[in-house]
């Protein structure tokens, strides 16, 4: 009965981040660039409040040898974990990157064609007969196939932009802790797992449209899977999160350490994902999409404290 209800509740959250996720691809329609700034501030702050009101409570109760351990190991192997996969990945995406200046673009072939014309054709007081226009005609068919060879030659050498295999590793992660959390919320009581997964649906429905906006480099279908692995991911953590709810809330210094550890995950998301790569083009900062980070926080704790207050008799 638990399994059931938390898959039920996870559909909340996971409709929303598919659709957060997939209506950019399927509309082919990607947000501006400061809009997208912006999205990748709001998604920050509504994940630090996020942390900050379901996450460190659990880790700040802790008062046990064996859950202070727990929360050390947790937290210790989120930032490991985290920190190798953006080493590791960040020197295959380096590999896999053209060097700089390779390449030719359309305006310079079209000018080296333009300069072979130039130096194949003759003087202008020379005579034009009509034997050198024949003999001149191969060369222009030449310099025309040249210039279409440079084209295609430009067009087959440009490659789509390297996966953020980091930054889906931490949609990823945070998607199996949201499930997680549903299915341990409902320990306590189906109220509060029906306002945990309502309060997830603003958090990964910007998440998504955040992780679809940072796959626009992507072909088609690489980024129709990888928008639907969150909400899939999210399911699954909800059906785990249903399986151990009970075995977890007896052992809790086991929960302390998912907690801990996922924690560590969402600060790394938030620290270096979010706000470096709103950042990493160095552009001038913009008010109104720093203030999208306050905006969030303040938005997360005020719809979480308008659920405690409804549900209270």
């Amino acid at each position: 009965e638990v399994v059931k209800q938390s898959m039920l509740l996870a559909l909340i959250p996971g409709i929303t981040m598919a659709i957060g996720g997939l209506y950019p691809v399927l509309a082919n329609r990607l947000p501006g660039k400061q809009v997208t700034y912006a999205l990748q501030h709001l998604a920050a702050g509504i994940l630090l409040c996020a942390i900050a009101q379901e996450l460190v409570p659990t880790l700040t109760a802790a008062t046990t040898v064996n859950e202070l351990a727990s929360i050390l190991v947790g937290f210790t192997l989120g930032v490991i974990i985290m920190v190798g996969l953006k080493e590791a990945l960040g020197q295959a995406e380096e590999v896999d990157e053209p060097e700089e200046g390779e390449g030719v673009s359309l305006l310079d072939a079209e000018a080296a064609a333009a300069q072979g014309n130039n130096a194949q054709s003759p003087p202008a007081h020379s005579r034009r007969s009509t034997d050198d226009l024949m003999r001149r005609t191969p060369s222009i068919k030449e310099a025309g196939s040249a210039r279409k060879k440079q084209s295609y030659v430009w067009v087959s050498q440009q490659k789509s932009e390297p996966f953020p295999w980091t930054f889906a590793t931490c949609v990823y992660i945070d998607s199996a802790m949201d499930g997680l959390l549903i299915g341990l919320t409902l320990v306590t009581g189906q109220s509060a797992g029906l306002f945990m997964a309502i309060a997830l649906c603003v958090e990964m429905g910007f998440l998504g449209l955040t992780f679809s906006s940072s796959c626009g480099g992507q072909p088609f279908w690489t980024k129709i899977a990888a928008n639907a692995t969150g909400p899939i991911i999210l399911m699954l953590g909800a059906l785990v999160g249903g399986l151990i709810a009970n075995a977890l809330a007896v052992n809790h210094a086991a929960l302390v350490g998912c907690t801990s550890f996922g924690t560590a995950a969402l600060l790394y998301m938030v620290c270096e994902e979010l706000l470096v790569a709103a950042h990493e083009s160095g552009d001038e900062h913009v008010w109104w999409v720093d203030l999208q980070v306050y905006l969030g926080f303040m938005f997360s704790l005020i719809l979480q404290k308008a659920f405690e207050l409804s549900a209270l008799p």
